[in-house]
């Protein structure tokens, strides 16, 4: 048994670091090739379009420190109330500068927050659409009304003003809020990986178009898509987006190998996939007939909350390939100290009276009495 215990320990260690590398890698790899095609999309496809500046993730920056007055629309390309609410974004900029021109400086820009994670992150936005307004690099306010004309040109008329007054000061470090102008019933919404697992959970049913924006068929499909999640759209029923492309994490989990691909969820479980027309009609008959033939029981309902999920994010992997590695760590350690004190060699005592390392005497044996007693 001795022979083979320095095996197992060491089969035991491999086995830990394993682990430990399998819950730190991606479940897939991002391409570099498509990644930065990706980048270089995002980087040099900056254009102006009716007064508004379109700019990449990480062009943002660099506007903000070289223009002094700043709105910024945080949008989604396949959100369905940032491209309702883009137009008007654009008509009011395209009037602002007819009618004002550069007196104040004002600039509007756009930027698709959904291709950058690290844009989201930074800048707290997750919700779409998202209105900010800066002035020199702080955000002095943020548009939280309902996203219509009337409400957005009031917004800017209020920001001028209390821009000319001086009186425009920070509002503290940028949060995303959901408002009443965010109801996602009826809308698109895109989900990342962040927010993937929460929102699946959030509605009974939820509905997924996976595709990437650099496929022709997804984006001549994406404009049928919304109309039908505004028919079919409920407080049950879900409609939301992932851009392969960027949320390779999320492509691998649900196994999608072509775009467009439509899976329909209930209680976050796949249930299937669409395989009819893109067709406005077509997808809602085919997602009314699903609610209808797989209901959501109330006893479901509840047993849905009660059950722990039963798929792991990346950082639920490595915490407990981390704490596998600590625990086979902590085994050997204990072997090892026990190993070590059953090897040491057993010192025999000696004695004082002989001095320092000289063996001890033996006892003397007590002397017999050979003289026979008398009775």
């Amino acid at each position: 048994m001795g022979i083979y215990r320095p095996r197992a320990l060491l089969l035991l260690v491999l086995l830990g670091l394993a682990s430990l590398i399998q819950a730190t890698e991606p479940i897939i790899a991002v391409d570099k090739t498509n990644k930065d095609q990706a980048a270089e999309l995002v980087d040099t496809d900056v254009k102006e379009l009716d007064g508004v500046l379109y700019l990449g993730a990480t062009q943002l920056e660099g506007t903000l420190k070289s223009t002094s007055f700043v709105v910024c629309l945080y949008y989604g390309l396949w959100d369905s109330r940032s491209m309702d609410f883009r137009p008007h974004f654009q008509k009011l900029a395209e009037k602002v500068k007819e009618e004002e021109g550069d007196s104040d400086g004002l600039q509007f820009v756009a930027v698709d927050a959904t291709t950058s994670p690290e844009l989201r992150l930074d800048r707290h936005a997750e919700t779409f659409p998202l209105i900010r307004a800066y002035l020199d690099e702080k955000v002095v306010a943020e548009f939280k009304d309902k996203y219509t004309i009337e409400n957005f040109a009031m917004f800017i008329e209020d920001l001028r003003q209390k821009k000319s007054k001086n009186e425009l000061r920070s509002i503290g470090p940028e949060r995303s809020l959901r408002t009443i102008s965010q109801d996602p019933v009826g809308q698109v919404i895109p989900y990342f990986k962040d927010t993937y697992f929460t929102e699946l959970k959030r509605q009974p049913y939820t509905v997924i178009l996976f595709g990437s924006r650099q496929c022709p068929r997804t984006n001549a499909m994406v404009y049928a898509y919304q109309m039908a999640a505004k028919k079919a759209g409920t407080k049950n029923v879900q409609f939301a987006t992932v851009d392969a492309l960027y949320e390779a994490n999320l492509r691998a989990r649900n196994h999608i190998s072509a775009y467009p691909t439509i899976l329909i969820y209930r209680n976050g479980k796949n249930l299937g996939s669409y395989q009819g027309k893109h067709g406005v009609d077509d997808m809602v008959k085919y997602v009314n007939e699903f609610v209808k033939t797989h209901p959501v029981e109330e006893k479901r309902k509840f047993e849905a909350k009660k059950q722990s999920r039963t798929v792991w994010t990346d950082e639920e992997l490595y915490l407990m390939g981390a704490i596998g590695v600590l625990a086979v760590l902590a085994v050997i350690s204990v072997l090892g100290v026990r190993m070590l004190l059953a090897s040491a060699p057993d010192q025999k005592p000696t004695s004082k009276a002989h001095g320092k390392g000289a063996p001890a005497s033996k006892a003397a044996a007590p002397k017999k009495d050979t003289d026979k007693k008398d009775d």
